[in-house]
């Protein structure tokens, strides 16, 4: 399919090579292609709240790795070397010679379904890996292109900060990701890199998913959290999940054991969600404003990480103002920013971070 994308829904950039999108794993925004410090240097970013990075980047990354705390068997080494190509979740694939032209097609799993999608002259052209009921339908809702960029930026149009930023990242957007697997994927981000979130990710889809074959080859899908449960924390232990791992299989049996549907959290108010959420382990403030915000559709959330602190504190936090703590911060720029605080989190993130 073709999806096609109007410049008032995507902005200036909708007519240029791009959109590495199908990032759940590797970032939750769709950016602009532009030469910027590489993102996944992680030489000063041990606090990963959020993982809106540029994709267009290729790195051999070791999709099983080991963590300090743990060993692995001989199964776990010969699964790194049999299975680290063909299980790259998100993935560039180059499909021409002339590298100067628009050739990559960029690849990734979205809620069990393998998309491969390409920017074209006026929009996204689309190829879905089998039957699932994941259409033309769901991308949209995945890419979100029903967010009015226009309003949003109109409403932050008085802030000199974030207007700098919109003229850098014009057209950028947040997606509609599945909140089991964002939520998985933010409890792995405690003190890590990108680079190892997409390690432990893959090494959870290995050993814990379900095999899925379609006309492109095979992959393993995200694992459910029943699967996640029956897998267990020595399980996830054994692939390198190390202190996580707790955490993760004990939400993974909150949810199976109280019938959760976290998809219903996207009704509530945002209140009652940030509440619903911060109840699971391995979830504080910045995990749950990163779900809520990815995954839920709730745009006035604001997750501080490292680099939102640094953009709060050195541009808007002036005077007195500076004595506002680090646990008040987000409620002080929900208020500044009001209800798109989200997006604006996102400029100022990629401001701050990337160039």
């Amino acid at each position: 399919i073709s999806l096609d994308l109007e410049k008032s829904k995507f902005g200036d950039y909708s007519r240029k090579n791009v959109i590495d999108i199908l990032g759940e794993l590797e970032f939750h925004s769709i950016i602009p292609r532009i030469p910027q410090k590489d993102p996944l240097d992680s030489s000063d970013s041990t606090d990963i709240g959020q993982l809106s990075f540029l994709s267009d980047i290729e790195e051999d990354v070791e999709y099983i790795v080991v963590d300090e705390e743990e060993n692995f068997s001989q199964k776990n080494k010969e699964l790194k070397a049999t299975k680290k190509a063909r299980d790259e979740r998100y993935r560039s694939i180059h499909s021409g010679t002339n590298t100067s032209k628009n050739t990559d097609v960029n690849e990734g799993i979205v809620e069990g379904t393998r998309i491969r999608i390409t920017q074209v002259e006026e929009g996204i052209h689309c190829e879905f890996g089998g039957v699932t009921g994941f259409d033309e339908n769901s991308m949209e809702k995945y890419l979100r292109l029903d967010d009015d960029m226009s309003l949003i930026y109109s409403h932050m149009s008085g802030d000199d900060y974030f207007n700098r930023a919109q003229k850098l990242y014009n057209g950028l957007h947040i997606l509609r990701q599945d909140p089991w697997e964002c939520l998985v994927t933010f409890i792995c981000s405690a003190n890590n890199n990108i680079p190892r979130i997409k390690s432990l990710v893959n090494s959870m889809a290995i050993h814990c998913g379900q095999r899925v074959i379609d006309q492109f080859g095979d992959f393993y899908a995200f694992p459910t959290p029943n699967e996640v449960f029956e897998f267990g924390e020595h399980g996830l232990r054994s692939i390198g999940l190390g202190f996580r791992a707790k955490y993760v299989a004990k939400v993974a049996g909150m949810i199976v054991e109280e019938e959760t549907d976290l998809k219903y959290y996207r009704t509530l108010s945002y209140e009652e969600a940030l509440e619903n959420l911060i109840r699971f382990p391995g979830v504080g403030d910045k995990v749950a404003n990163c779900v809520l915000l990815f995954s839920m559709d709730k745009l006035q959330a604001f997750p501080v990480d490292v680099w939102i602190k640094r953009v709060l504190r050195e541009n808007y936090l002036k005077g007195g103002e500076k004595k506002i703590p680090d646990n008040g911060l987000r409620v002080w720029a929900q208020e500044h920013f009001g209800q798109f605080a989200g997006y604006a989190n996102q400029y100022l993130f990629h401001q701050k971070r990337l160039t």
